[in-house]
């Protein structure tokens, strides 16, 4: 997960060396909330949420492949509103 916690980082980063400050503030508050709910998940069940999700794939792996459809799809329409501008 410390992984994905420092590429949102860099992405913040990024969009704050290119002036789009409130995509550094969308992506950081992003980032906080993740954090939050990673710290929570070790706490309460000792695993990351990447380990959760991999047990929960293994056990239903129709819903996994549309839970990753969907988040999937949202970062393809972000990327591609951010491309375009449309």
């Amino acid at each position: 997960m410390m992984g994905v916690l420092l590429s949102f980082l860099a992405v913040a980063a990024v969009f704050g060396a290119a002036g789009l400050w409130y995509w550094m503030g969308f992506v950081l508050a992003i980032l906080v909330v993740l954090g939050v709910f990673e710290l929570a998940s070790v706490r309460a069940r000792g695993k990351t949420l990447s380990q959760e999700f991999k047990e929960f794939a293994e056990r239903r792996p129709i819903w996994a492949g549309v839970i990753m459809a969907v988040l999937f799809g949202a970062l393809g329409w972000i990327a591609a509103h951010l491309f375009t501008g449309v």
